[in-house]
């Protein structure tokens, strides 16, 4: 499992309080703490409170670095992942330097990160990633129809959940969607969700924030679609 721009590392550390439900010998003890669990993060801080978090939630020895992600190469990547989940940065921009890594150059790092994400997950069935991004990157031309287009053809993206304004307040007021795809492609159907807000509220914010009872109602519709 692994997230590219992990921060304090709260998706890898919810994926072990799942995965270890599942524990039952010792080598499935060993490879949940030592083989399983990948983080990379460009901030000093919040690397280091990742690791602290994975050690603190029961991950001894957790695979977190600092560094800065996208400046890896995606044309000569030789580690690949089962699983991606991740909120990588958006907003922000990178320099030419760190460009040129990526075949479809674009300065807006939700770019690069979709493409460096599309290149880590492994090429067999049921690679799969969960992430989070600019709404606005679904409808965007340019370098962003020429990714997303790659996108349908190798990989099957078959959900996304348009999230209400306010969801990751107060750190941004930017509107947000989730994206699940897998391998193989292409894409024949997505499912798309738009979550609604609670009736009493204009918007999500830091006094009254997401939970994960407001997505219940999703969870039932997609099981159903999925059938």
């Amino acid at each position: 499992v692994y997230d590219p721009a992990c921060g304090s590392c709260g998706f890898l550390a919810e994926a072990y309080a799942l995965m270890k439900q599942h524990e039952q010998t010792v080598d499935d003890y060993d490879m949940l703490q030592q083989r399983t669990y990948y983080g990379q993060e460009k901030k000093p801080v919040p690397a280091l409170l990742g690791r602290m978090n994975m050690v603190l939630h029961g991950v001894s020895a957790p695979n977190v670095g600092r560094r800065n992600t996208l400046e890896e190469n995606i044309r000569s990547m030789r580690e690949r992942h089962d699983v991606v989940l991740t909120n990588p940065p958006f907003g922000g921009t990178e320099n030419r330097q760190i460009q040129a890594n990526f075949p479809v150059r674009a300065n807006a790092t939700e770019l690069l990160f979709v493409q460096h994400i599309m290149k880590k997950l492994k090429v067999r069935d049921g690679a799969r990633c969960g992430m989070v991004v600019p709404e606005g990157t679904l409808f965007r031309g340019g370098a962003f129809a020429t990714v997303k287009q790659e996108l349908l053809e190798q990989f099957n993206l078959h959900t996304v959940v348009s999230l209400p304004p306010g969801t990751f307040a107060p750190y941004s007021d930017v509107k947000t969607a989730l994206l699940f795809f897998e391998r193989p492609g292409p894409t024949r159907e997505i499912w798309y969700y738009e979550l609604p807000l609670p009736e009493d509220l204009k918007k999500f914010s830091k006094g009254s924030p997401i939970q994960d009872e407001h997505f219940a109602q999703a969870r039932e519709l997609w099981a159903a679609w999925d059938a």
